[in-house]
C-alpha cells in the first residue's frame, strides 16, 4: 500500500509541475505589441531588405548556372552522337575494306585480271575445267 501512495504522489507532482510549466509558458508568450520585439518579422528593418535582395540574386545566379549547364549538356549530347556515327562509319569502312581486299586477293590468286566481265577462275574451278 505504501508503494501505491508513492506512485500516486509522483504522478500528482508530475501533473502539478506540468500545469505550472504550461501556465508560465502561456503567460510569457503573447500576441500583443509588447512582445513584438522578439519577432524578427514584426518590424521592417533595412537589413532584411538587403538579405532578401542577396538571396534573390543568389537564386538568379543558380538559374543562370542551370541554363548554362543545360546548354553544355546539349552540346555534349551532339558531340556524343557525332562520335558514335563516325565510329560506325569507320567500322563499316574497315569491314568493307577487308572484304574488298579479300576478294581482290582471291581474284589475283585465281588468275589473270584481263578477263573483264567474266568470272575469275578459282583453284577449284581450274581443277573442274580440266
Amino acid at each position: 500500500m505504501n508503494h501505491l501512495t508513492s506512485i500516486a504522489k509522483a504522478a500528482l507532482s508530475r501533473v502539478a509541475l506540468l500545469f505550472c510549466t504550461a501556465l508560465i509558458l502561456s503567460t510569457t508568450a503573447g500576441c500583443g505589441n509588447s512582445s513584438a520585439s522578439w519577432n524578427p518579422f514584426a518590424s521592417e528593418e533595412p537589413g532584411w531588405k538587403d538579405r532578401t535582395e542577396y538571396l534573390e540574386s543568389k537564386v538568379d545566379r543558380i538559374h543562370l548556372q542551370m541554363e548554362r549547364h543545360r546548354d553544355q549538356s546539349e552540346r555534349a549530347d551532339f558531340w556524343r552522337i557525332t562520335s558514335v556515327v563516325l565510329s560506325l562509319l569507320v567500322f563499316f569502312a574497315l569491314v568493307g575494306g577487308a572484304a574488298l581486299g579479300s576478294r581482290a586477293r582471291r581474284d589475283c590468286l585465281a588468275g589473270d585480271d584481263s578477263t573483264q566481265g567474266k568470272e575469275a577462275l578459282t583453284k577449284s574451278s581450274k581443277k573442274s575445267s580440266k
